[in-house]
């Protein structure tokens, strides 16, 4: 989400003919969707109004079956979750709903201008997944001169921990890479 905005901020000082203050090569978005399953919609965070969280831990049991369905991660990677666990700020989580999905793609998306490479799971457990939902994700980017998008069949929310982690961070950076190349190659022309 981050990403984005920082994109999205970086495109908009371009298109006013601000020089940026760092080069933007592409940024690769993942983890996010357009609209939010309905269980994620039906379900969201409880919690006290007179006692907000500044942080939310999720059991282990639970956060693993939802990043990681069954078949989905090595089980050696599973017996790292207590030491991969950490805190979620409680604002991100109670933002989403309302503060990201639907709004993302209308509000930071047509800002970028840098190249997008777009990656959703098919079994996120968040997001709607399948190609007409990553269609609309890649088609919010619509001042980016590249994008690429795909939706990573089988793959769980937490692809960068699962059986597809290679297969995906080989894309990544080879997306990275040619990003680099073509920057480097428009400062020529």
């Amino acid at each position: 989400m981050g990403g984005i905005v920082a994109a999205a901020l970086h495109g908009q000082d371009t298109k006013q003919n601000r020089t940026p203050l760092y080069p933007l090569g592409g940024i690769i978005v993942s983890g996010i969707g357009e609209q939010l399953l309905p269980e994620m919609k039906e379900n969201p965070v409880p919690y006290d109004l007179h006692h907000l969280p500044t942080h939310v831990t999720f059991p282990l049991e639970m956060k693993d079956s939802l990043m990681f369905r069954p078949g989905t991660a090595d089980p050696e990677i599973l017996k790292k979750s207590e030491q991969l666990n950490s805190p979620t700020p409680f604002g991100e989580i109670d933002s989403l709903p309302t503060g990201w999905v639907g709004r993302w793609q209308k509000e930071w998306a047509p800002f970028v201008a840098a190249p997008v490479m777009f990656g959703i799971a098919e079994h996120d457990c968040f997001f709607e997944s399948g190609q007409a939902h990553s269609r609309e994700c890649v088609g919010a980017f619509e001042n980016s001169g590249r994008v690429d998008g795909s939706v990573i069949k089988g793959a769980p929310h937490c692809m960068e921990l699962s059986y597809w982690s290679q297969g995906w961070y080989a894309r990544c950076f080879g997306f990275a890479v040619e990003c680099a190349v073509s920057l480097e190659a428009d400062k020529g022309s």
